[in-house]
């Protein structure tokens, strides 16, 4: 095949893959979608942004193959867990998703911060009071 001069260009013929990758080549995001829409609304949200933020599609589909394939490992319910952690940190790559998976934290809960608290009174706490005075 000729040579693609793009930068970060996709020019692998089909028939150059090996058998296994041709295999693949036969899944397409809908697909794929599909499956993640199947184990949970996480799992298919954070597959369709790795769609959306992917340079290459194939790229994309190899990454989002192996977060659905995270659901035969670990289970379908703690991938969902998981791709909701991950969502809630803004974290939609496959070895993250693997990571909160193989350190359990898909069974912690997360807290919520709230930033509504109100600060207890301390001397060292300069009110608003007291920078008026220093007008």
């Amino acid at each position: 095949h000729a040579r693609d001069r793009r930068r970060r260009g996709f020019t692998t013929v089909p028939a150059h893959l090996h058998p296994r990758h041709q295999a693949r080549l036969e899944w397409t995001p809908e697909k794929v979608l599909f499956k993640a829409a199947l184990k949970g609304p996480s799992v298919e949200q954070v597959v369709a942004l790795n769609f959306k933020h992917a340079e290459h599609p194939y790229q994309a589909l190899q990454r989002c193959l192996g977060i659905v394939a995270l659901g035969r490992k670990y289970g379908d319910m703690r991938l969902e867990r998981a791709c909701r952690r991950a969502l809630n940190h803004e974290q939609y790559r496959c070895r993250v998703l693997e990571r909160i998976l193989s350190k359990g934290l898909d069974y912690k809960i997360e807290e919520q911060t709230t930033f509504d608290q109100v600060l207890p009174l301390h001397e060292n706490l300069r009110t608003v009071a007291y920078l008026k005075e220093d007008l």
